[in-house]
């Protein structure tokens, strides 16, 4: 079904009662979304037109969804306002005919614009602050949201891409979309023995209300927003209480597991003010709002945060990079990453590591680390194959440090949530879910919808990376990585 300007325009007017002019259509994966101008006031409406949903089917969790919105904003989270129908209700059918002379109905609503830019488009989302400002901003929508009613809110069993149905994706008909065959093969044995772990301990697991698509095309922040800012707010407020939990959290030699981290966290530190936040950050796009297990969206959140960093190395002023790995000297990051993500090498193949990347090294001892990796004119084949087997350990080092992050937004996360020790448990299995997800799902929708690969792809070729670096490691050894992390940030 193909919708016209002139269907929404007609849709809005005759619904809605407005007479608005289309400014433009907005990107999306599913369903239609048109950035819409009020002729009277030169108000800015979103008019969202549902694709392929059965209307009666849909309408209940519809309508739920928008009573969530509704109740975080009576809470002070920035969102959209719902505007109501001639009949008062903010869901909305009409009927009209077509040029053919078929009847048609759209089933859609219309919400205020939210002033601002995605947070996305600021280049910012890849900084530590803002990682755990959005770590804190999904664990208050979690609670916040715990008591709401939520009988309509199940996830629809047949959509791949909710977090909780990850063992739909085992079937050929998504696994075709990987050429590789030996892949395809350790990518259905993964995805049974995911489906297989979350079944053995789902009835113990925390579910809860999720937005279903937190990321940063769907946070909206004003046009001044900057990474510097939200490091001065955080140091000035938050993170001055973790000096005195440094030792604590870092027990000499012996590090805490992360059941320990997690309860450090939740019991010694208060529940901090979300005033500022909540300003700060705008969540729109409600519709894939369900009810299911909370871990699966924390580990979601871990997985666009890493495929972000790994895609957009942060380019901070004033980091030490030998405390923090992952940020590298802004002239060689660029160069670094698209080594790094450009392709998947070929079977037998090593990664090609520009001289001049570096991990680990502050901007004196760059020169030395160049001289560490120049392969001098003559050298053996053996000392060029030693020397190739260094790169890609560099390489490795590099994607270990942006696994890392995640530490950083589930500290923040844990600030204002909780999660049980099941929840933790299940935690590396939640992040390769997402990783599986992002990877199989965006590549059929690349080659399904190639005037839109660019957007429906986001995050695909680094998911890859990152789902076989994860893969690699332990539970032990990944735990490890995010208290690590989490600990230089916050002390």
């Amino acid at each position: 079904m193909e919708i016209s300007q002139e269907d929404v325009v007609g849709f809005v007017g005759n619904v809605f009662c407005k007479r608005v002019q289309i400014v433009k259509r907005l990107l999306s994966y599913v369903d239609i979304n048109w950035l819409v101008e009020e002729s009277e006031t030169g108000f800015n409406y979103v008019c969202k037109i549902l694709k392929n949903r059965a209307l009666e089917e849909k309408n209940s969790k519809i309508k739920q969804q928008i009573d969530c919105v509704l109740h975080l904003k009576k809470h002070g989270f920035k969102c959209s306002e719902f505007v109501a129908g001639k009949d008062g209700s903010f869901l909305q059918t009409y009927k009209y005919t077509g040029l053919d002379g078929q009847s048609f109905s759209l089933l859609g609503f219309l919400y205020s614009f939210i002033p601002g830019t995605e947070l996305e488009s600021t280049g910012c989302v890849n900084e530590c602050a803002v990682i755990f400002e959005l770590g804190m901003l999904l664990g208050h929508f979690h609670h916040t949201l715990k008591d709401l009613p939520h009988d309509n809110l199940l996830p629809d069993l047949e959509e791949p891409w909710y977090m909780s149905n990850i063992g739909l994706l085992s079937d050929m008909e998504y696994l075709q979309v990987i050429e590789d065959g030996p892949q395809r093969i350790r990518l259905k044995a993964m995805i049974e023995e995911i489906d297989s772990t979350f079944s053995a301990v789902q009835d113990r697991l925390s579910k809860g209300i999720l937005h279903g698509d937190f990321h940063g095309y769907n946070l909206i922040v004003e046009h001044s927003f900057n990474s510097q800012m939200r490091r001065c707010s955080l140091k000035s407020n938050i993170l001055k209480e973790f000096k005195a939990l440094k030792e604590e959290l870092r027990i000499k030699n012996n590090p805490s597991s992360l059941p320990s981290f997690a309860s450090i966290l939740q019991q010694k530190c208060n529940r901090p003010s979300f005033e500022e936040i909540l300003e700060t950050y705008g969540i729109i796009d409600y519709g894939e709002v369900s009810f299911s297990f909370i871990v699966l969206e924390v580990g979601r959140l871990i997985v666009d945060l890493m495929t972000i960093v790994l895609s957009k190395p942060p380019k901070e002023e004033g980091v030490d990079v030998c405390k923090y790995p992952v940020y590298f000297e802004s002239d060689v990051s660029e160069q670094l990453h698209r080594e790094v993500c450009v392709r998947e090498p070929s079977k037998n193949e090593h990664i090609p590591i520009s001289e001049n990347s570096i991990t680990n090294c502050t901007k004196d001892s760059v020169q030395s680390c160049e001289a560490r990796t120049k392969i001098p004119k003559g050298e053996s084949a053996k000392q060029t194959k030693l020397m190739k087997t260094d790169k890609e350990s560099r390489t490795e080092h590099f994607l270990r440090d942006v696994v890392g992050l995640g530490g950083v937004a589930l500290s923040g996360y844990l600030l204002t949530n909780t999660l049980t020790d099941v929840d933790i448990s299940i935690l590396k299995a939640s992040v390769m879910s997402s990783l599986i997800q992002y990877y199989i799902l965006g590549t059929k929708a690349m080659a399904e919808q190639p005037e839109n690969s660019q957007y429906v792809g986001l995050g695909a070729a680094e998911a890859e990376r990152l789902l076989w670096v994860i893969d690699s490691m332990s539970q032990n050894e990944l735990h490890q990585a995010w208290i690590e992390s989490a600990i230089i940030f916050l002390t």
